[in-house]
């Protein structure tokens, strides 16, 4: 039988996202998550525009296909 839930999804604060140029950023998760170390995202995981520093996110958690490092963010989205 198929697998059909839903993936969690984490709440935090983009901590750092320097310029869109850079391409990437951390978000510290909130919550009882708090303890989590900070995240990494890629720019392409971004489902909301205007995200910047200190904006309050939900995203989940996977592998980026390019990191070998563990976990990332995917999909993050801004907060409404």
């Amino acid at each position: 039988m198929a697998n059909n839930q839903e993936p969690a999804k984490f709440r935090g604060v983009v901590v750092s996202y320097p310029e869109k140029n850079a391409g990437f950023g951390f978000i510290k998760p909130t919550g009882e998550n708090k303890d989590m170390e900070e995240i990494f995202f890629h720019k392409t995981a971004l489902k909301s525009e205007n995200i910047i520093k200190g904006s309050s996110v939900v995203f989940e958690l996977g592998n980026h296909p390019k990191n070998t490092k563990g976990v990332v963010a995917l999909n993050v989205e801004l907060v409404s």
